[in-house]
């Protein structure tokens, strides 16, 4: 096997290229050209298979669902919080409703504001008889409205105890314009007994004014002051009323609160109130900080009356509200036995010494104590009951007539006021004949409208 031969140098080529020729084969390998350098390959990785793209996908699946279960707690968390929210603020506002529907002072403050916003209604107001007054009662249809006119009539029967002795007000007004109009059954007996003793008062022009309006026969006609347009009752500013209202509805005990009472077929809440003795007297002395035409020893005297009482907290005021409608019913009025003590001392300190009239305030308390000497259980005195009804649609009144003027009638007065006062202090010392009763009936079943009538009572 033929040993292998290195090329040879260049120098070696020289020197053979001198001595002989080349011979091709050596010419063909000095003139071939070198062949170019391979470039290197870079080398191939397989692509990654089916398999393992799969597998790479349920890697970054997994991953998903991980983040999308952490959101979804966070959402159910987030609803739940939202439900229990939505369950506090649901029982929160049905305990509100709750309370406010079923207190009783809510019940009463939300019937009181019905009916100071109603365009009218009606007031029957019936008292415990007395002997000085006998059987009082009243009845009054009052208008919202500035133009039209209401009514009021009030009616004293059996006064002193004796029956056929009666009194009969009526009074319609308006904001503008206010009527008067009176029947008294002695009237006529006075009348003759007066000109038996005056023969001259048959003469006395304001006299024959008043006469007529005393028998029914006519209105006496006065406007209302411009200060009582403006005026529109006691000014107080709204956070003193708030105040005033807070301390009252303080003193205020509910004793009991029937929600399902029956009267008459019809179902009515039946409140029943007393009194907190000392916060009452808290809401007393609020008085003494408004700029009111009260002085303030009549105010400490109504203090130490109402001190002077053991107990307030009794079944003093009992009110129905209709369950149906919500509206005002009735309210009865009780107060405790007072003592006559104290009612003296009250009222003494009430009236000026230096008027120089105590013997009047001796007569004022034993008239109060007369009124108020018959306790109906457990030291109670029954008041009265008033009755609301006609929400609005109370009856209207026209304009009465024929009418005396209030101004005619103040003139003639001025001039007639001596000859006058000595009639009517005859008239003061006893003269009560017997005469028959009348007594108008303005408000019956099927009431004649006296409002337009000008006839004289028969």
């Amino acid at each position: 096997m033929p040993t292998p031969t290195s090329p040879p140098s260049d120098d070696n080529l020289i020197e053979s290229f001198s001595s002989q020729p080349p011979s091709k084969e050596q010419f063909d390998d000095l003139t071939k050209k070198p062949e170019p350098k391979k470039k290197e390959e870079k080398p191939q990785f397989p692509q990654p298979t089916a398999t393992y793209q799969t597998e790479v996908n349920h890697v970054i699946q997994g991953a998903g669902d991980s983040d999308k279960s952490y959101h979804q707690y966070i959402r159910k968390i987030t609803l739940l919080a939202v439900f229990l929210m939505l369950i506090s603020a649901l029982a929160a506002g049905a305990i509100y409703v709750y309370n406010f529907a079923f207190n009783p002072l809510k019940i009463i403050q939300t019937a009181l504001a019905k009916l100071e916003n109603a365009n009218s209604f009606s007031i029957n107001a019936t008292f415990a008889p007395t002997q000085e007054f006998g059987n009082a009662s009243i009845r009054f249809d009052w208008q919202k409205s500035d133009l039209d006119f209401s009514r009021s009539q009030i009616n004293l029967a059996k006064i002193n105890d004796q029956a056929g002795h009666n009194l009969v007000i009526m009074y319609i007004f308006n904001t503008f314009d206010n009527y008067i109009q009176a029947y008294y059954s002695e009237i006529d007996s006075v009348d003759n007994q007066l000109k038996l003793v005056f023969p001259q008062i048959s003469s006395l022009k304001s006299y024959n004014l008043i006469l007529p309006v005393l028998k029914g026969q006519k209105w006496l006609h006065f406007k209302a002051s411009e200060e009582e347009q403006d005026e529109g009752g006691i000014q107080i500013s709204k956070d003193k009323e708030r105040q005033l209202n807070e301390k009252f509805d303080d003193s205020i005990v509910v004793r009991s609160h029937e929600r399902n009472f029956i009267k008459l077929g019809n179902k009515y809440n039946k409140i029943i109130l007393g009194f907190d003795k000392e916060k009452l007297v808290e809401f007393i002395e609020e008085f003494k900080t408004l700029d009111l035409e009260i002085e303030l020893k009549d105010i400490n005297s109504l203090i130490k009356i109402v001190q002077s009482v053991e107990s307030w907290n009794e079944d003093l005021i009992i009110i129905l509200v209709d369950k149906e409608t919500g509206n005002f019913h009735s309210i009865s009025l009780s107060i405790p036995q007072i003592p006559k003590d104290a009612l003296e001392a009250g009222v003494q300190e009430s009236v000026s010494e230096e008027s120089g009239v105590s013997a009047f305030a001796n007569l004022l308390t034993d008239k109060i104590s007369g009124l108020l000497e018959k306790p109906t259980s457990a030291n109670l005195i029954y008041i009265g009951e008033l009755i609301v009804s006609n929400f609005n649609t109370a009856p209207k009144s026209k304009r009465p007539s024929p009418v005396v003027e209030s101004d005619e009638l103040m003139l003639a007065l001025n001039n007639d006021l001596p000859l006058l006062m000595q009639a009517l202090i005859l008239q003061m010392q006893g003269l009560q004949p017997e005469v028959d009763i009348y007594s108008p009936e303005l408000f019956n079943t099927s009431p004649r409208d006296v409002l337009g009538e000008t006839d004289t009572p028969p």
